[in-house]
């Protein structure tokens, strides 16, 4: 029986027959191998096989895909003739039920007294495990079956002689209403000192400079927590699918593993994490279905207003706009257009300060942590007071403006022809556009005050926009 999956797969199997009534095989079996046809509707394929003469019946099995039932079908007693063709025919009906069984067999080409065989069975996507732990082992084989639900499953087996244990590992498909069968056989060298442990691996986020993620290279290293030391070989491979399974062997003995993750395009540039997750519990038939992030994570400003117009963001000397967790980013040659404060830049994760350190030439450096960070510093105040004149330098009228970054004030009717609009702000400088204004009778004309805030001046959020509409009057 298949345990792998694809969608529209028929397995044949001819099994022949001493009459065309009683039922009775003479023992001859034929299977082909198994054939993935297109089916579009009610008719499905057909096809041909040569078989010796005698009488034959054909069995038929479709797996559509691990969500669908299974449809089974044979055909009825047809007889083959020397130099003749004959033909048959065969109905598939789906096979009732959503679980399936997983048939195992455990088998030590070398028994030792005193051998313990675990199983278990991860159904891949979910946190379902079925299985046994430290079963004692009486002869070179263990038989036996599990009732599971349809799906597709990562499994481990580990067996334990003399101390040594020996981990294989392999994933089956569990049909509706079928038996998928998996058989793990154990030399005598294959007894080392490790389990293994495995999962997939999420592509969120992922950093906009590499392409992919497919086709990137991905190492996963397992180490002790808290230090340096390697617990395992690392394993490498080539990102092939947008959340890869991924599997790794770690030494008998260490029931908890810190990963890190290492990416690296095909331009050279590099991610790594650094001790981005640590698994516990790690049983002596390994642990699978771990959720395992890339802890790559984006740097970006903070989009409220006001913001940062420029930065450079490096690590190692590399512009990023992304990072690992554990890497030391480095800011430098940060502007605002909105008096961006000295030494009031804040890097913040969820809304929680990450600590900055200073560096050289207004440069920082902060530790990314494991989530996106945002950019944002302290900007100058500023408070504008704003006067109309006429042209003989008489105020006509005058308002104070505050925080509203874009507002439209209307002035009363100005009884002349022409006039000035003046302003000032502390501490920062004010534009005018357009600076004079001429209104010959009942008409209007709107200007625009821009205040912008000077540099090393305290505050926040400064930056301000005005719209003044002057209407004019000769009444």
């Amino acid at each position: 029986m298949p345990n792998g999956l694809a969608a529209n797969k028929f397995h044949f199997k001819f099994i022949g027959y001493t009459d065309n009534s009683g039922g009775t095989t003479n023992g001859k079996i034929v299977e082909p191998p198994d054939q993935t046809i297109a089916v579009t509707g009610s008719t499905g394929t057909s096809g041909s096989i040569s078989l010796e003469t005698g009488w034959w019946r054909v069995e038929v099995t479709r797996y559509v895909d691990v969500n669908s039932p299974v449809q089974t079908g044979t055909s009825p007693y047809f007889e083959i003739k020397a130099g003749a063709a004959t033909g048959t025919s065969v109905s598939l009906a789906a096979v009732s039920g959503v679980t399936g069984v997983f048939s195992h067999t455990i088998t030590l080409t070398s028994y030792v007294a005193g051998s313990t065989a675990s199983l278990l069975v991860q159904q891949i996507g979910t946190a379902n495990a079925y299985g046994f732990s430290s079963v004692a082992l009486t002869g070179s084989n263990l038989q036996g079956s599990l009732t599971l639900p349809a799906g597709t499953y990562d499994v481990s087996v580990v067996v334990t002689r003399d101390g040594k244990s020996a981990s294989l590992y392999d994933t089956v498909i569990i049909y509706p209403g079928l038996t998928s069968t998996g058989t793990f056989t154990f030399n005598s060298n294959q007894f080392y000192t490790n389990v293994y442990i495995g999962g997939t691996l999420s592509i969120s986020p992922f950093p906009s400079e590499l392409s992919g993620p497919s086709g990137n290279n991905v190492t996963i290293t397992a180490c002790k927590p808290g230090t340096n030391t390697q617990i395992g070989t690392p394993v490498s491979f080539v990102w092939s699918s947008s959340q890869p399974n991924w599997i790794i062997p770690i030494d008998t003995g260490n029931t908890s593993a810190e990963l890190t993750v290492q990416i690296t395009g095909a331009d050279g540039k590099t991610y790594t994490s650094s001790k981005l997750t640590i698994v516990d519990a790690i049983p002596v038939n390994g642990k699978f279905g771990i959720s395992l992030p890339t802890g790559i994570y984006k740097i970006s400003p903070d989009v409220s207003w006001p913001s940062l117009n420029t930065y450079n963001a490096k690590v190692n000397n590399i512009d990023r706009t992304y990072a690992c967790k554990g890497e030391e980013v480095t800011l430098s040659n940060i502007t605002s257009s909105y008096g961006f404060l000295q030494g009031s830049l804040k890097v913040k994760k969820a809304g929680s300060e990450i600590s900055l350190s200073s560096g050289s030439a207004g440069s920082y450096s902060f530790i990314m942590p494991d989530g996106d960070v945002s950019l944002n510093a302290d900007f100058h105040t500023a408070e504008l007071s704003l006067s109309i004149l006429s042209t003989s330098g008489t105020v006509q009228d005058t308002y104070t403006f505050s925080n509203p970054a874009v507002s439209t004030y209307d002035f009363p009717a100005i009884k002349t022809s022409s006039i000035f609009v003046t302003g000032t702000a502390a501490n920062c400088s004010v534009s005018i556009s357009p600076q004079f204004v001429s209104l010959n009778d009942d008409s209007y004309q709107e200007v625009t005050i821009t205040v912008t805030p000077l540099q090393a001046v305290g505050g926040t959020n400064s930056y301000r926009e005005y719209k003044v509409r002057v209407i004019g009057d000769d009444q």
